[in-house]
């Protein structure tokens, strides 16, 4: 059973405050029918006396009516059926119970008894008529209503309904079906012509005195017209015009420039009830701008990443809030630089690429762990995508530098040049992207330069030119021709290195063909003049730029090394360290006779590898010895190995500054894509691009000569977690417009020429002076919040540009349906669509006769002040009229408050609530009129969640368990949330009993047993089982704006109670 709410809690809907019964057109001050009036006179009358002809007292008056069969009908048609039904629920459970059915069967058979004496009457007069037939019908009728067996059962825990309610309930049945046919039954006892005269001239008189009453009480009807028309001089209000938003999209194909609508200019929606056409006209000048919406994103914090929500995706339909990170729409936010450089040009090899950013940091910047953290994502471009990659960071706190470091495998693909198939931009040279992965780093990093260092080995195709010509760097080869002579040179070159600001580089390769004992031995004979080994050999490194050749650092070098043993190594390795950076911008690059290439000259010995030197030697000793005698023979010369080059292995060093300005780095977002970074903004670019969120980003395109930009804002609002949730009151806008070049520019507010949405938390228009970009034609928007107040379940519905609003012209109030405006009523080629996203709103009928006396009545009763809380409700509902009910509830503390509990109109399987913008307006109109000293709160009923778990046994012949699962967990619900399953509006304060729960549940055809009922509300949980001696249980919410309602259900239906309350096992046992 559920207990009827307070007084202070009932509220007011709309349907009682709109009935005028306090009006004086309502009142009757003289009982008017007749059957009422015969009713109270058979009552008086049995201590009235009547007297025959001789003066004589014959008996009391009531005594010659009281068994006519109409006497009794009209007492059984007086009866108010649904007062007893209500006073029997109330009493149910109780010895009222008991009372109640015997009251009424004793009632019953008062009426049997006396009907019987009339009919036995009837009967020994030898009479029988349509009279004499309705009493025995009525008579059988109320026999088979009383209970013949009324010993009570023997009471258990749960009374089933036919032990002692069906009784009850068949009679209150049988008072029902006589109180239909009555007017039938009444004609036909009329009509049969055997009246009793005294009672006929009793019945004439009584109608005739009633017909007199009624038109004295119509007397009254006419006041409340003459009041309100000749001395208030009020009449029915006309109707208020409906209004509605409609969109226009111009042809631009015909027409790029603003051009404006007069006022006045018409639009058809339909036709009128008489069938003339019904037109709606803008109600100012309107401009229509070339723009059009691009897309629009509403930015958002999840931890320390950024995440973005499309708003505008048609295919989408998300019930989240606008700012809320855990919408599955939501995305991270990619947004950081691309940097696109002749530097990253990296064929083969193993390429290591160091991108130092160097920072303009303010004094004491704390800067976080880098390689504890992961600030940033790393992408190249392939030739199918972005390719991840992995980096190293390090921050140099002296030459205030940030390094990220990775490195290229000789397996991994070159990185590619940018197209926007693949990469969403086109570059010249390949790109690295740097991604924001947190947002750890400090705001104020400003990007002074950027340098590329790069450092490639082991490249296998790459230009090498000997003494003989071409050569092949995967073959043995002489790196100085077949004789090794002084001045011969190994010219070699790479294109990919021709590009780049060359520092260093490399000749790596194997020697063959070296003399096992070294180079001593084989010159020790020769007449040089001086020792000749393997470190005699030195070679002249040099780099060419311009056709002219420089020497490099450290030049000469030795040809030969040895290992650690001693030995000559096998090793060839060269490197060549630049004075200074190649030019890399010259118009030719990469030419044998101009630039690019570097070359290795055998500087000494003067005799090279001595191979002329020994053809010279030998001629000269064998003349020699064939001349002296064996005593006086000169050494033979050994004859000189030449060696070769095996596997040889190009690289190099390159260092690349980069300046902001210099073309080569690029802003990138999700939101607006690649952007240039320029030179000619001052400061320095931030290295963390500015993102203020949570935010709206709107982006527009072909702006063409738009100067103002007028948004509408199509808003709703969501319940989370099935509690409505109030908007915080106080949330302001701070509009920005994109500047280019990462600068957001906050609109000034002179400019912001309006803004009715109260910081996103209403529908409503936005309008600013704007117009597009210096260097392109677009616009970002962006709408941000001042001091942190952030609206927390507002949800986009759309967002529209070019909508204007259009009110109706003799139209009949009615909201006009959306869809229904599609054309102007006079062609325009400049047009090109017209739609009318969202019904008509605003509009209202005209005024009945019956409408002007309820809101005067509601005026005059609160006199134009809130007092009681009926006035606050009453004002509310003629004020509001999407209001279906209010609730005023006094607060009992020390602050003296008013709480005001509103519900709109209701749906189905929905909880009523109202967006918080609407509540503040509602305290705002009711303070004007409240006292100054009260304190005014306009609420949303508060949601208060129900955990309810149930366990039962099923009889055994049960055959379809899952539907009487199904039917319990209904009636638990219907119980708890009727309003909600049938859209009607709940109850403030309303009782549950938990006895009367369990009667609605247990008393099942197919449930056997009742083992245990558990209820979770807030922080307590209440135990039921089936054993007796407690008392009732009785649920309510916790505040005075509280409903409860069923979050979880958990029904239980087992075969068996087999281990449950046997053996010594509680109910309360539980296996985990």
């Amino acid at each position: 059973m559920a207990e009827k709410t307070t007084y202070e809690q009932k509220g007011t809907l709309r349907e009682e405050c709109m009935q005028d019964t306090a009006m004086p057109d309502g009142f009757r001050p003289l009982e008017s029918d007749w059957r009422e009036l015969l009713r109270w006179l058979m009552s008086v009358s049995g201590n009235l006396p009547y007297y025959d002809r001789t003066d004589k007292e014959n008996g009391r008056l009531s005594s010659l009516w009281e068994n006519h069969v109409l006497t009794v009908l009209v007492d059984i048609l007086q009866k108010d059926v649904c007062g007893y039904v209500d006073s029997f629920v109330d009493g149910r459970g109780t010895s009222a119970q008991t009372e109640y059915t015997n009251d009424l069967k004793d009632k019953f058979t008062g009426w049997a008894c006396r009907l019987g004496k009339y009919i036995d009457r009837s009967r020994s007069q030898a009479t029988e008529s349509p009279a004499v037939e309705v009493a025995g019908q009525l008579l059988e009728q109320l026999e088979k209503a009383v209970p013949r067996n009324t010993e009570p059962r023997p009471k258990s825990f749960f009374t089933p309904l036919n032990d002692m309610n069906r009784p009850y309930y068949g009679m209150l049945g049988t008072v029902a079906d006589i109180q239909k046919k009555g007017g039938e039954y009444i004609t036909r006892i009329e009509q049969s012509g055997d009246l009793d005269a005294s009672l006929a001239l009793l019945l004439t008189f009584v109608r005739n005195y009633c017909g007199i009453a009624e038109r004295f009480n119509a007397r009254f009807c006419s006041w409340a017209e003459f009041y309100r028309r000749n001395i208030l001089h009020d009449t029915p209000k006309t109707a208020v015009q409906d209004s509605t938003l409609i969109v226009i999209d111009p042809d631009r194909k015909k027409i790029t420039e603003t051009f404006p609508l007069p006022k006045g200019t018409k639009f058809t929606a339909g036709k009128k009830a008489d069938g003339s056409d019904l037109c709606y006209a803008t109600a100012e000048k309107a401009y229509i701008i070339p723009a059009r919406i691009l897309a629009a994103y509403a930015l958002s914090a999840k931890g320390n990443r950024l995440h973005i929500t499309p708003l505008l995706n048609k295919e989408q339909e998300s019930a989240c809030p606008l700012f809320d990170a855990a919408n599955p729409a939501a995305r991270a936010l990619e947004y950081g630089w691309l940097l696109t450089s002749r530097s990253l040009v990296l064929s083969e090899g193993r390429r290591t690429v160091t991108v130092s950013f160097r920072l303009a940091t303010p004094k004491d910047t704390p800067m976080p762990d880098l390689p504890a953290c992961t600030p940033f994502i790393l992408q190249i471009s392939g030739s199918e995508g972005w390719v991840q990659t992995t980096y190293t960071p390090d921050y140099g706190q002296e030459t205030r530098s940030l390094r990220l470091t990775f490195t290229l495998s000789e397996g991994d693909e070159a990185p590619a040049a940018c197209t926007d198939e693949l990469h969403g931009i086109t570059t010249g040279h390949p790109s690295l992207r740097i991604l924001f992965a947190d947002r750890e780093l400090p705001q104020t990093l400003r990007i002074e330069s950027i340098t590329v260092a790069t450092e490639v080995t082991g490249i296998h195709n790459f230009t090498l030119i000997g003494e003989s010509g071409q050569l092949d760097p995967s073959q043995p080869f002489y790196p100085f021709g077949s004789t090794g002579e002084r001045d011969n040179r190994l010219i070699f070159g790479h294109e990919e290195a021709a590009l780049k600001e060359i520092t260093a580089v490399t000749l790596n390769g194997a020697w063959t063909k070296l003399p096992e004992n070294g180079f001593g031995t084989i010159y020790r004979n020769y007449d040089t003049g001086q020792h000749v080994d393997e470190k005699s050999f030195l070679v002249r490194c040099q780099w060419q730029e311009n056709s002219h050749w420089y020497e490099c650092s450290g030049s000469p070098q030795p040809l030969f090394h040895k290992d650690k043993e001693g030995k000559l190594s096998e090793e060839a390795s060269f490197e060549l360290t630049l004075r200074g950076n190649t030019e890399a911008n010259s118009l030719t690059p990469y030419r044998r006779d101009s630039n690019g290439f570097y070359r290795l000259t055998l500087d000494a010995p003067d005799m090279g590898f001595g191979m002329n030197a020994y053809y010279r030697l030998f001629s000269e000793v064998m003349m020699h010895n064939g001349r002296e005698k064996k005593k006086n023979w000169k050494p033979v010369p050994e004859q000189p190995q030449v060696p070769m080059l095996s596997d040889v292995t190009f690289g190099y060093k390159s260092e690349e500054t980069i300046w902001p300005g210099d073309g080569c780095l690029y802003r990138f977002t999700g939101i607006n894509g690649y952007e240039q970074c320029l030179s000619s903004y001052e400061p320095a670019p931030t290295f963390q691009p500015e993102m203020e969120y949570p935010s709206l980003l709107v982006g527009l395109d072909d702006m063409g000569d738009t100067n103002r930009v007028r948004l509408y804002l199509d808003l709703r609002y969501a319940v989370q977690d099935w509690k409505p949730v109030r908007e915080q009151s106080g949330c302001a806008l701070t509009i920005g417009r994109y500047m280019g070049n990462g600068i957001w520019k906050r609109v000034p507010e002179e400019e912001v020429l309006c803004e009715e949405t109260d910081g996103l938390t209403r529908s409503g228009f936005i309008e600013v002076s704007a117009s597009g970009k210096e260097k392109g034609n677009g616009l970002w928007l962006r709408f941000a919040f001042k001091d942190g107040k952030v609206p927390e379940s507002t949800i986009v519905n759309g967002i529209y540009l070019n909508c204007f609003r259009v009110t109706a012209e003799d139209g009949d109030g009615n909201a006009l349906p959306a869809g229904t405006i599609q054309a102007p009523a006079m062609a325009d080629s400049r047009i090109l669509t017209v739609t009318q996203p969202m019904p008509g709103s605003g509009g209202k009928p005209a005024e009945t006769e019956a409408d002007t006396g309820v809101r005067q009545r509601i005026r005059i009763s609160s006199r134009n002040r809130a007092v009681c809380g009926g006035n606050y409700e009453k004002m509310i509902l003629e004020r509001f009229p999407e209001i279906e009910k209010a609730c005023c509830i006094p607060d009992a503390g020390e602050d003296g408050g008013v709480h005001v509990v509103v519900f709109p109109k209701p749906e189905k399987r929905k909880y009523p609530s109202l967006p918080g913008w609407k509540l503040s307006e509602i305290e705002r109109f009711i303070r004007k009129y409240a006292p100054p000293f009260a304190a005014i709160h306009a609420f949303n009923p508060v949601y208060e969640p129900l955990k309810i778990s149930f366990k039962a046994v099923l009889k055994p012949d049960t055959c379809d368990p899952g539907s009487v699962k199904r039917r319990t967990e209904r009636r638990i619900r219907v119980f708890f949330m009727a309003w909600y399953m049938d859209g009607r509006l709940p109850d403030l304060g309303v009782r549950y009993s938990c006895d009367a729960l369990l009667s609605r549940i247990v008393n099942d055809e197919c449930i056997g047993d009742f083992i245990s009922l558990d209820i979770t509300t807030g922080d307590r949980t209440y135990r039921i089982t089936g054993e007796g001696g407690r008392d009732d249980l009785m649920l309510s919410a916790a505040g005075d704006c509280g409903v409860l309602y069923v979050e979880e259900l958990d029904v239980k239906l087992v075969n068996g109670r087999s281990g449950v309350g046997e053996a010594g096992i509680g109910t309360g046992f539980v296996i985990r």
